[in-house]
């Protein structure tokens, strides 16, 4: 560890180096109020983004906005005002962003994804609670973005349907909006206290400001809003809205199979607070592809949802870390749990169970009580077996009827503080396993919101052919949070059979650990700073059953925005002792451990201005083992090219190269000249990975686009010699060494996805697209370039679908039939 020394000494200094460059910095919060004017219901302003309306006459003007970036506190280049109105059935906002034309970015993007351009937005709370919250959002091209706040998590997968126009003048850009009070949720009540703030971009000089000053030492966002006054008497309509749809689908390599198929989703409001979400027959065929990779360690990996009815409105299901929605209508994993009968081979069975249908039900009352309710049922799943003998088929269940249960109430306590309780519970027809899971989430913090303690417990109970599996789990956490300094004591324990799995994830378990963050940031400007944040931590973690030492790290990092916004990250993460590793050996009881040697590593990372029509975001990771020989290098760049505001192009390249790793292989099934029946075999090995990513985006307008995504991942393992592992953590040498067909093992995954999408209407989508897959296994010992056949011949098992689906809204209904 001598030649380590050097680099642990820096990770002890580099805190106490970076934190001396400034001192603190505070901003004084001032409270701001807006008041808004109602108006009759045929007086609205046009959506156009003229502004030249007479009833924007009627209100006051608003301004004098403050900086958020890149200097807290002074003052925006240029001014920003706006007007507030509303009637029976929604908020009228007039915004004018002052600015020179030729300084306005406008770049056009995908909904909910601001690349390079200016906007304007607008962020409402309508329990004044500073927890929840709804943002609306416009681009000088009138591409939208919203997106739902719960705590302090910004949820942009939320789509709500509202109106906006915008229009260039010559002294800057202007917008309106029209925001259905259907789009919102708000108490029942004839006087409103809500809060809300205004946010404006300038791209091009990296400023935002906010309408209420933002103190970035302070957690929390909405907690730092201001007052609107003068909105009573408001009610929501009558929340009914259809989203029906109908797909097509051509698999020109399957039979030339030609499939149509439909559903419909719904979304019915209760009441002011709550809202039932339906989807009945869902299909999901059009849904992007996951980014598979070769696992070859202990854990699961964890996959984003992309579905859109598990993407929306699930802010509530986050409580307490209990809910992967991928468990539902997921993989199914039942020859890999049970294996194949004996005397039996698979002739056919589906990858994916079937959903039926699935709602949730979600809200919040006026006393800030939160309530979610999710179910979700699948049906059954067969399999073909063939009998190897007589040749006779059969079918088999490996998944029968589920339904999936979750329950949330989460209560608003004072100084944007909450406590919640979560239940989730899966019940499977016949003797197919049981689960559930009851837990509490809770965040409490002081009045001046500065310290807080936080954490969750939950309890879980599996029952599967008549065996019962208890286990829990808990975190607390105790800290402070505002402030340019910050830190926090984590401790959490996880029990040995614990599992949420049937409806949550899981990573690490039979566990407890303790961690502790200190963290300094500066926001103020210096000569070539913008903002910077050094931290350290250090982790101590043992096994709970059997109680004994498993790992000791030391962490420490710092992260740099200069003045012209490039960024720049380093951290040094040590393990200075041998650490005991009782998840490789893949023994359910823990009875056996891997001696991991000591060892250090550098992760870097920069990211240029992406003002510029080219900028690159590029990271290297060094790895250095205890060891002779073992190490990792890791390189990954993300080149981003803009050609206009209508074309760009995404990009990825990576790299990652293993030498002398050691890691879990098979445990022998038979006595051999090599090893007794029993013995766990690891393998010391090369992996070599790499990955290569193209994304080219055409936008025509907002609401129209063209996308391609490519990925080629190919891993490749080298298998040098094969160990036992010994009773004391260490490889027992032998003389076996690979050879043949078990030299090499390579794993690659080719995805193809080529998208057209056009919003011809609110809510309302016609969606082209083009898939392909293919994942190949194989023993070949050619370098990926050599093995390389170009990637039109990897293009295989091709799907051509197209997608309509119509949002009808009951309220607009009713109002046209009228008129």
């Amino acid at each position: 560890m001598a030649k380590f020394f050097p680099l642990l000494l820096l990770m002890l200094l580099l805190p106490v180096f970076c934190a001396a460059q400034d001192k603190i910095s505070t901003i004084d919060s001032v409270k701001k109020t807006c008041t808004i004017v109602k108006i009759n219901d045929g007086d609205a302003p046009k959506i156009d983004g003229d502004l030249t309306d007479g009833v924007w006459n009627l209100t006051k003007e608003y301004g004098d906005f403050t900086l958020l970036e890149p200097n807290p506190g002074g003052q925006p280049s240029q001014p920003t005002y706006f007007k507030l109105l509303y009637d029976n059935t929604a908020f009228y906002v007039y915004a004018k962003m002052v600015d020179n034309p030729e300084n306005i970015l406008k770049e056009l993007a995908q909904r909910d994804n601001y690349n390079n351009t200016d906007f304007i937005g607008i962020i409402f709370d309508p329990y004044a609670a500073g927890t929840n919250g709804f943002g609306f959002y416009v681009s000088p091209r009138n591409l939208q973005l919203d997106a739902r706040y719960v705590s302090l998590d910004e949820d942009d997968s939320w789509d709500g349907i509202w109106e906006s126009a915008a229009k260039e003048v010559n002294d800057g850009w202007q917008i309106e909006m029209r925001i259905p009070f259907s789009q919102l949720r708000f108490p029942k009540q004839d006087i409103q206290n809500w809060n809300i703030n205004l946010v404006r971009q300038m791209k091009k000089s990296r400023e935002k400001g906010t309408w209420v000053k933002v103190d970035p030492t302070i957690s929390g966002f909405l907690n730092q809003s201001g007052h609107l006054e003068g909105l009573k008497n408001i009610q929501s309509p009558l929340r009914l809205s259809l989203f029906p749809y109908v797909s097509a689908y051509y698999a020109p390599e399957s039979n030339k199979e030609f499939k149509i198929s439909g559903g419909l989703d719904l979304k019915y409001g209760i009441n002011d607070a709550f809202t039932l979400d339906l989807t009945l027959i869902p299909d999901f065929g059009q849904v992007s592809f996951d980014e598979q990779v070769n696992n070859l360690g202990p854990f699961e990996v964890f996959f984003e949802e992309r579905r859109p009815f598990f993407t929306e409105g699930l802010e509530l299901f986050s409580r307490a870390e209990l809910f992967y929605s991928r468990r539902i209508a997921g993989d199914n994993n039942y020859f890999n749990k049970y294996g194949v009968p004996e005397g039996k081979s698979i002739q056919d069975y589906p990858t994916k169970n079937k959903l039926l249908n699935a709602f949730k039900l979600t809200g919040r009352d006026k006393d800030g009580l939160g309530v979610g309710v999710f179910n979700a049922i699948e049906g059954r799943s067969y399999a073909t077996l063939k009998d190897n003998e007589t040749g006779e088929t059969e079918k088999l269940l490996i998944n029968s009827v589920s339904n999936f249960n979750m329950i949330v109430l989460d209560k608003n306590l004072k100084n944007n503080s909450y406590i919640s309780f979560i239940n989730t519970n899966v019940i499977r027809q016949g003797e197919f396993r049981d689960a559930n899971v009851s837990g509490i989430d809770f965040d409490i913090r002081n009045k001046k919101q500065n310290y807080f303690v936080k954490g969750n417990g939950s309890f879980s109970y599996i029952s599967e052919k008549e065996i019962a599996k208890p286990g829990y789990k808990y975190v607390i956490d105790v800290g402070k949070n505002s402030g340019n300094f910050t830190y926090d004591l984590l401790y959490q324990e996880i029990s040995k059979r614990y599992d949420p799995t049937d409806m949550g994830f899981l990573g690490i378990f039979n566990n407890r650990s303790t961690i502790l963050n200190i963290a300094y940031s500066t926001y103020v400007q210096s000569k070539y700073r913008n903002k910077s944040t050094s931290s350290f931590s250090v982790q101590y973690d043992r096994q709970l059953k059997p109680d004994v030492f498993a790992n000791f790290a030391l962490e420490t990092g710092h992260f740099y925005l200069d003045r012209n916004f490039n960024a720049a990250q380093v951290t040094i993460r040590a393990e200075p002792v041998i650490t005991y590793d009782y998840y490789e050996p893949r023994r359910s009881d823990f009875s056996r451990y891997y001696t991991y040697p000591t060892n250090i590593m550098v992760r870097s990372f920069i990211s240029s201005d992406y003002r510029k029509p080219f900028a690159l975001d590029a990271s290297y990771n060094y790895r250095q083992w205890n060891e002779d020989g073992r190490l990792q290098h890791n390189m990954d760049l993300s080149p981003r090219i803009r050609f206009n505001d209508h074309f760009s192009i995404f990009g990825t390249v990576g790299f990652n190269k293993l030498l002398n790793d050691v890691g879990y292989a098979y445990t022998n099934q038979l006595d051999n000249e090599f090893f007794d029946q029993g013995d766990i075999i690891f393998s010391v090995r090369d992996i070599k990975t790499i990955e290569l990513g193209l994304n080219p985006i055409i936008l025509i307008n907002p609401n129209l686009n063209f996308s391609l995504r490519i990925r080629n991942y190919w891993s490749q393992v080298k298998f040098d010699k094969y160990e036992k592992l010994g009773l004391d953590g260490y490889l027992v040498p032998n003389l076996l060494e690979p050879t043949g067909n078990n030299k090499f093992s390579v794993v690659e995954f080719t995805n193809f996805e080529a998208r057209a999408n056009w919003r011809f209407a609110p809510g309302s989508d016609i969606v082209l697209a083009w898939n392909s897959g293919n994942s190949d296994f194989s023993d070949n010992s050619n370098r990926y370039w050599k093995s390389y056949n170009g990637f039109l011949n990897k293009i295989k098992g091709n799907s051509i679908s197209i997608r309509f689906n119509y949002f009808l809204d009951y309220a607009q209904f009713v109002k046209h039939h009228k008129s």
